[in-house]
């Protein structure tokens, strides 16, 4: 899948160790589908304007597990036997599975659970990570902002490594 992300950071991989230094926080590197949106995201977010605005075009493989936040459970079966397969049973068998809310309502179950309410970056992280989801699309409902105008994706920091930067533009 073709993703970018906008930044003010100049770099040549996507490197955890790098989380905080930039614009995000969390566990995740975060993209977008679209050219614009990254432009966007490098001019106007960013948190360190003496750096050039720069977007990078990226490459991320189709294959590999990323849940899709808007989307029913019925419609992802490999991520809902993911999610079966590990959680413990409490959580996997009250999945809502044709409700397009079905994280939200897992990711508060899964804090009240594990006692963590109000983490919600670490919660996904650990939560997804512990299922060998590695990345989720419409984690905010396209990032958030309606200026984006596409799909947001998260790949958590673990699948760091799978990100291949085809090119990176000053804009």
């Amino acid at each position: 899948m073709r993703i970018y992300h906008g930044s003010r950071a100049f770099f040549d991989s996507f490197d955890p160790q790098f989380f905080g230094t930039g614009e995000g926080t969390g566990l995740a590197f975060w993209f977008i589908d679209n050219f614009d949106g990254a432009d966007y995201h490098a001019h106007m977010i960013s948190r360190l304007p003496v750096h050039t605005p720069r977007v990078y075009t990226c490459e991320f493989p189709d294959h590999l597990p990323v849940a899709d936040m808007n989307a029913s459970l019925s419609s992802q079966p490999k991520i809902l036997e993911r999610l079966r397969e590990t959680l413990p049973v409490e959580l996997a068998f009250e999945l809502p599975t044709e409700d397009r809310n079905w994280g939200t309502h897992l990711l508060t179950r899964w804090a009240v659970l594990s006692g963590k309410i109000g983490e919600n970056s670490d919660l996904i992280d650990l939560l997804f990570s512990r299922c060998g989801i590695i990345g989720a699309h419409n984690l905010q409902g396209g990032c958030g902002n309606t200026r984006y105008k596409g799909r947001c994706t998260v790949i958590f920091a673990g699948a760091a490594h799978h990100i291949r930067i085809l090119k990176t533009e000053e804009v």
